[in-house]
């Protein structure tokens, strides 16, 4: 399976079985982990594969899946770093799901005790052998139209599997709060405002746009560039500007766009 495959694989695995996983895939994972660009430079977001042991001595969850396993974010905060850890989340996230592995983003998740200096918590994400399978071909999860998801016509359908990816992202409590606007070939990313102001649900939304970002400049195979721009188009509506996925012109086709 490829990573770009996985973005229609993955679903969210509450049930694993206790096999532990090699050090040569955790390894694997890892590497994979140090590879990755975050949104901005300036942002400190670790992920850390943490033992079950370990975690369950240190954070709490509301609903803990029993996994050998799981991936702890933590972040400096800064302007979307939030967003940023989605962002960083998800392609872990659909990595491992590559490798055929269950995963589950844990929205509950807290540490135990806060540590006044240095990097805080976000959330976590279960990983490991699902009991069952990933999402078959052909099986949908539950989410919104097209129609509703973008903010004005498409007029290059290049962008549409990139488009599409983000209608499969996780979101919590499935609320979908991305919404983008395409120019050409780019595309600006929006989120909907929190409801009643709740400050985990806002938490939630952030997190929520950097997993859909993701999604999207993984099925770019290389096509687009992420940035967060200070000039962006204005929204028809009250949305707030999460980052732009700018066409790279100079980008070689990928072999499953030839």
């Amino acid at each position: 399976m490829t990573i770009v495959e996985a973005i229609v694989a993955r679903k969210s695995i509450r049930k694993y079985t206790k096999d532990a996983l090699k050090e040569e895939v955790l390894e694997d994972i890892n590497s994979y982990i140090k590879s990755l660009k975050p949104l901005a430079k300036n942002l400190n977001c670790k992920i850390e594969i943490v033992k079950r042991a370990e975690y369950v001595k240190k954070f709490s969850t509301a609903f803990i899946p029993v996994c050998p396993d799981y991936l702890v974010i933590s972040s400096d905060n800064g302007k979307g770093f939030l967003e940023n850890a989605g962002y960083l989340g998800e392609q872990v996230v659909l990595y491992i799901t590559s490798l055929g592995m269950g995963t589950c983003w844990l929205g509950s998740s807290r540490a135990k005790s806060t540590n006044a200096k240095g990097a805080s918590h976000i959330i976590t994400i279960a990983f490991g052998r699902a009991e069952g399978g990933l999402r078959v071909t052909g099986e949908m999860p539950k989410r919104i139209h097209l129609h509703d998801m973008i903010l004005s016509p498409i007029n290059d359908p290049r962008v549409l599997p990139m488009i599409d990816a983000a209608r499969f992202a996780p979101s919590a409590m499935n609320l979908q709060p991305v919404r983008i606007l395409p120019r050409g070939g780019d595309m600006h990313v929006f989120r909907k405002v929190a409801p009643f102001n709740i400050n985990a649900m806002e938490k939630m939304y952030q997190i929520s746009a950097g997993v859909a970002l993701a999604n999207m400049f993984i099925a770019g195979e290389g096509s687009h560039e992420v940035a967060r721009l200070a000039q962006f188009p204005e929204p028809p509506g009250n949305y707030i500007y999460v980052a732009t996925l700018i066409e790279n012109k100079d980008a070689e086709p990928s072999e499953s766009k030839k």
